[in-house]
């Protein structure tokens, strides 16, 4: 008796051991890259590269995987951190997931913001559909020193989820950046430096271009993203769009068309900045905003500026080619 009960103790002890060690992270280190800035981090053991993440997962992705035990995937989007607004990033975005998601509680969708490797990362999880299959979708936000990395987690609600959240967990946390080119060449989107912050104003307003995006959207469609600070300083209410009608952008002398972005292509706070645009300030009242214009090539965009509204300023060159 003695024995079948050491037998079975110890056939307990290995399925314990067994369940551990199947729950572990890949010995490779998987690399990506997104705006000229290269990262690294490890999957989960069971998980594997998906060649065709773009045509099956995410056209704007670039990394994609999936889980050889359940009908779980993943995908991977990054943007220059300066082009991000992060101010209130974290409520901001699990509001807009809480819309997106038809949440009737926001407490219903779970956030945890932390750290990884002295960078702030911020983690949200609720319950949805992907391809028609219940899941758990995990949502993480990840600084790097130059960059701002989203990882999206499409985990099966089966009886493993729990389980496998922590080994996503654990993947997540080994996200590193490991090399930062302002040239490279595979770049879809380009800043101006410090240096060229552009700052205009008058008795009615301050304006401030405080970021530089060029968006490709597919092979026909590239669009310039123009981030913007407004001040209201006069009594009387101040439209946006009315402002962007004093400021001419062009290229080799042909005026830019502003233009909107894709559902598809406004993730983040890109559609919230957007909206911010639409609304009348009020006196004293600051927003941030966007404007999208459609790129005719690749040359370097002109800035001009109505000249009843800023005396004597000079055209801004947009180097599109850092």
């Amino acid at each position: 008796m003695k024995k079948r009960i050491s037998i079975l103790y110890l056939f307990v002890i290995c399925c314990i051991l067994l369940i551990g060690c199947s729950d572990k992270l890949s010995e490779k280190k998987e690399t990506f890259e997104g705006q000229g800035i290269t990262y690294q981090f490890k999957l989960p053991a069971k998980w594997n590269k998906i060649e065709s993440f773009k045509d099956t997962i995410n056209k704007n992705a670039v990394f994609g995987a999936e889980d050889t035990n359940s009908n779980s995937t993943m995908f991977i989007m990054t943007y220059l951190k300066s082009t991000v607004d992060l101010k209130d990033f974290a409520s901001k975005t699990r509001v807009e997931l809480q819309k997106r998601y038809n949440y009737k509680e926001l407490e219903g969708v779970y956030m945890k913001e932390y750290e990884i490797n002295k960078h702030k990362a911020i983690k949200y999880t609720l319950n949805t559909t992907y391809n028609k299959q219940d899941v758990w979708a995990h949502f993480y936000y990840v600084e790097t020193e130059h960059g701002f990395v989203e990882l999206i987690f499409y985990s099966a609600n089966d009886g493993a989820h729990e389980k496998r959240s922590l080994i996503i967990d654990e993947s997540v946390d080994t996200l590193v950046e490991t090399k930062s080119t302002k040239n490279s060449e595979t770049t879809d989107s380009t800043e101006l430096t410090d240096e060229s912050d552009l700052e205009v104003k008058n008795d009615r307003l301050a304006f401030m271009m405080d970021g530089v995006m060029t968006l490709i959207e597919d092979d026909k469609s590239k669009k310039l993203v123009l981030r913007y600070q407004l001040a209201n300083l006069s009594d009387e209410q101040l439209i946006p769009k009315e402002v962007q009608s004093y400021i001419t952008a062009t290229q080799n002398g042909t005026k830019l068309e502003p233009t909107e972005i894709s559902d598809a292509s406004q993730d983040l706070d890109l559609k919230e900045l957007i909206q911010a645009g639409e609304k009348a300030l009020a006196k004293d009242e600051k927003i941030e905003s966007v404007w999208v214009f459609s790129l005719l090539d690749t040359s370097n965009v002109t800035l001009t500026f109505d000249q009843d509204q800023f005396k004597d300023q000079n055209p801004q060159l947009v180097d599109l080619t850092k």
